[in-house]
């Protein structure tokens, strides 16, 4: 098992030119460590990245990493867990794996491709004497080419391209990732694709059945040629290489501006030139028993509830029927003009300066990537003298008349808390409420209870936080209407086809998670004209006072000070959508 902390230790580092012609410098272990190329999130998450701060001079080469087994391999089953790969022009990223004195040891392609290409491919190279036999083989994947053979067709090698736009770059980034799994075999090589929202119940659980699964995207039978003898000895391989034999000549065709050269100059094109790994499995044939140890982690909890000053909210919604209409839609390109940003000093006493629009947008710390996705972060370039403040984002004003806390919390806490915090004369009511989550406190108004306010701590661990982001987030849904407020978190492989296809119907729902019913207080004296609001604040009133006891290290001043812990830092929005 390749995972977390250690995942960098089972693995060698190629160091200097591509041998694919490609204009990057691979970096040992060590410069790709000291450069931030290769490195473990604090959720475990294995990055590894093409520089995307420097500019170069026409026909320099770039940064990057190509990393190998140091463990060979003559079979198995493979699985590998993505949550993000490398994508844009001139970018031509790989998963593969490869034997000795190629091309007689043969090559597979588990995941590679060039620029913004739609679909993934799947290709195996081999010395002389390999033809894919294609008649009766169970693969969905199109058939691409037969010659596997790489002196016999310019190295092109035989091949099936993926059908699903989901199998490659944007599109697989944006469903965060998912599993490629390959089994080596006497029969053959077989490759499937699993987007994050459909991976087997038995990958999940460590105990893969590939007889249960669907047909594979590629299939490389026994019958194409003799396995043993033309594939031995492999390595897995990941790497990012630029331009090269591949991406160089099809960059204008890709609809790629200017040349490639052009692009490696400019570090803003390898923003997204990143591999974030969860894991890569493998297991021993026929009885696939993992072939390393597992990793386990311990995410420390608060044993106190959020405590904070009040904050915000608008669009009030007085409707009650299953119907909803959609009225807003706060998504892609337009979504940053539908927010104000505050900027200025935190009302709740955070080390962050929060930044108007123009400035977010200049630092980089409010973007759209070309995804669609939105993107508002806490700056992690910066080193910051003790006591100082650190630039963050932050949406619109501050008007009164209560506040629903819909996602919440600080550090590393295991799961969200859903809070009311109101004016005098609300206690939450439980009676004949169903509801998920733990009730916490009952008191609303601000002013009884240090500002606690009332609510529900969720029981799920993929309701914030490292467990959110794992599985590629999800969705949360807050209904308001004159029956009171009910929240819901979907995990993203979880949601709703209701949700999906945006016609949702919370009666379909189940419990929510959280449910303030009309008996805790009158709602619409409570609860009206809220603006919607998304920020990041660091320390403060809450997280300040609760460092220590999270197992944080140091103080949270010394941590503001360092920007390298704000690298996930980030909110990455798919769209909010608002339905009356």
């Amino acid at each position: 098992m390749y995972q977390g902390d250690s995942f960098l230790n089972d693995w060698d580092f190629m160091q200097g030119a591509d041998p694919t012609r490609g204009s990057v410098n691979y970096q040992a272990r060590a410069d790709a460590i000291a450069k931030n190329l290769a490195y473990v999130q604090d959720d475990g998450t294995t990055v590894l990245a093409v520089d995307d701060t420097t500019w170069l001079p026409m026909k320099a080469k770039r940064d990057s990493v190509r990393i190998s087994t140091k463990k060979k391999y003559n079979g198995g089953l493979f699985i590998a867990d993505f949550f993000a790969m490398p994508r844009g022009c001139s970018v031509w990223p790989a998963y593969w794996s490869v034997g000795p004195r190629w091309p007689a040891g043969g090559e597979i392609d588990i995941l590679e491709g060039v620029h913004d290409q739609p679909f993934n491919q799947y290709t195996v190279h081999t010395g002389p004497g390999c033809n894919l036999t294609v008649e009766g083989i169970p693969a969905s994947g199109r058939l691409a080419s037969t010659q596997c053979a790489t002196m016999d067709n310019d190295n092109t090698g035989c091949a099936f391209v993926d059908q699903d736009s989901r199998s490659y770059g944007k599109g697989f980034n944006l469903i965060a990732g998912g599993v490629y799994a390959h089994l080596w075999d006497s029969t053959g090589i077989k490759i499937w694709h699993f987007p994050r929202t459909e991976i087997p119940a038995d990958i999940l659980a460590k105990t893969p059945d590939p007889s249960k699964w669907k047909d594979p995207v590629a299939y490389f039978p026994a019958s194409s040629c003799d396995m043993p003898s033309h594939f031995y000895e492999h390595s897995l391989v990941l790497d990012t290489t630029l331009c090269g034999d591949w991406g160089a000549p099809t960059y204008q065709s890709a609809g790629c501006p200017g040349t490639c050269d052009d692009a490696v100059m400019d570090p803003r094109n390898y923003a997204f030139a990143k591999w974030k790994i969860n894991y890569i499995a493998v297991y021993r044939l026929p009885s696939l028993q993992k072939t390393r140890g597992s990793r386990n982690t311990h995410t420390p909890s608060l044993k106190t509830p959020l405590r904070r000053h009040t904050r915000i909210l608008q669009n009030r919604n007085n409707n009650n029927t299953k119907t909803f209409t959609l009225t807003d839609m706060y998504t892609g390109t337009g979504f940053l003009n539908g927010w104000d940003f505050f900027s200025g000093p935190d009302p709740t006493h955070g080390n962050v300066k929060y930044q108007t629009k123009a400035d977010a947008i200049a630092k980089g710390l409010a973007f759209v990537q070309d995804d669609g996705a939105t993107t508002l972060a806490v700056d992690d370039k910066s080193v910051i003298p003790a006591g100082g403040r650190r630039d963050s984002s932050l949406g619109p004003n501050w008007p009164a008349g209560g506040e629903i806390d819909i996602l919440e919390g600080v550090h590393d806490q295991p799961t969200n808390q859903y809070t009311l915090h109101t004016s005098p004369g609300c206690t939450l009511s439980t009676g004949n409420v169903k509801v998920s989550s733990n009730v916490f406190n009952k008191q609303c108004a601000s002013s009884g209870n240090s500002n606690t306010g009332c609510g529900f701590i969720d029981t799920d661990s993929r309701t914030y936080g490292k467990g959110f982001n794992a599985l590629g987030g999800g969705v949360y849904a807050h209904l308001w209407n004159k029956e009171g407020i009910k929240v819901w978190h979907f995990a993203r492989n979880e949601i709703p086809a209701d949700i999906e296809v945006k016609k949702p119907n919370p009666s379909s729902w189940g419990p929510p998670a959280a449910f303030w019913s009309t008996s805790t207080c009158d709602m619409a004296s409570h609860f009206h004209d809220h603006a919607l609001v998304l920020d990041t604040t660091l320390c403060g009133d809450f997280a300040g006072a609760t460092f220590s006891q999270a197992g944080c290290p140091g103080t949270c001043a010394q941590a503001v000070s360092d920007p390298n812990n704000y690298r996930l830092a980030k909110w990455k929005l798919n769209y909010i959508a608002v339905y009356q």
